[in-house]
């Protein structure tokens, strides 16, 4: 599996990424609280947490300017079609989410706002 979470509402609308985990065994049935901490050792073995726009690897929470509306923040999770992708070290965000969705079986996604 893989997981991203994208805000597309930051930077003018360019977007943010927040979250993007990869290599997930197909045998992992959740994530733990605490996750996608800095570090990935409660991820399920195997996997790996890429670095999203703060430029650190792990989860990086909602946290759009005040008064800058409401954000929208899209979590999607891929079926890989392999078990690993096949990405260079450190790779970039977004190639972390087009090599997911080009060896994805299927993905699922949900959206959710938040503004302060």
């Amino acid at each position: 599996y893989a997981l991203t979470m994208f805000d597309t509402d930051a930077n003018g609308g360019k977007g943010f990424w927040h979250w993007l985990a990869w290599n997930i065994p197909a045998s992992a049935k959740g994530l733990d609280e605490g996750a996608g901490a800095e570090g990935g050792k409660r991820m399920p073995k195997g996997s790996v947490l890429g670095k999203g726009g703060v430029g650190r690897a792990g989860y990086f929470g909602p946290c759009p300017p005040p008064g800058s509306g409401q954000h929208h923040y899209v979590f999607t999770l891929y079926a890989l079609g392999d078990k690993t992708l096949r990405i260079p070290d450190n790779p970039l965000p977004d190639m972390v989410s087009v090599a997911a969705k080009s060896s994805a079986l299927g993905e699922a996604t949900v959206t959710y706002t938040y503004g302060r």
